[in-house]
């Protein structure tokens, strides 16, 4: 099975961590096929493992050789990545790649803490709540308020965000 590992909070500030060695350690670590794409903590391995046990061999992994051990790690295969794409409210063009968002929540957040939630106040960008991802659409992602800051404090979970084109080149590596 092929997976992408999305590592929440890497090589920003002082969290750098090197692609190509952290590729060589999840080779060693048991994995097939190991590749990454962008220097932004995405990863595509293959292994028989479950999603779970693919997080925590990544985590395990970037703690021994980095000494980073509260790196969150995000698994999903091609079939979960479709989904949520599919799922998004509305179909993103081409040429809005780097303005829709998709921030994958580590895990389901409370049903109050969704309910909570109003975007309203934040126009012209905006936000859609999916299964255990939001959807974000604004023209500057650096200057929304609804980042991935805003999601974990109000949901109480982890996450981490990615653009439309990177999603979507992600679910073309799955196959």
């Amino acid at each position: 099975m092929r997976y992408a590992c999305l590592l929440r909070g890497v090589n920003v500030g002082q969290r750098t961590i090197n692609m190509r060695q952290l590729c060589e350690a999840l080779g060693s670590a048991g994995f097939g096929d190991v590749k990454s794409y962008l220097q932004s903590g995405n990863i595509l391995v293959e292994s028989k493992l479950s999603t779970e046990g693919v997080g925590g061999r990544v985590q395990k992994a970037i703690a021994d050789k980095f000494k980073f051990d509260d790196v969150d790690v995000v698994v999903l295969d091609a079939a979960a990545l479709g989904r949520i794409m599919a799922a998004c409210p509305e179909k993103p063009e081409a040429a809005d790649g780097n303005k829709w968002y998709v921030t994958f929540l580590a895990k389901n957040p409370a049903d109050e803490l969704w309910k909570g939630l109003d975007g309203s106040e934040y126009a012209p960008d905006r936000y859609f709540a999916g299964r255990s991802v939001v959807y974000v659409y604004t023209v500057h992602y650096g200057r929304t308020k609804i980042n991935n800051n805003f999601f974990e404090r109000k949901l109480k979970v982890r996450a981490t965000t990615r653009n439309w084109n990177t999603v979507t080149k992600l679910r073309e590596m799955l196959g």
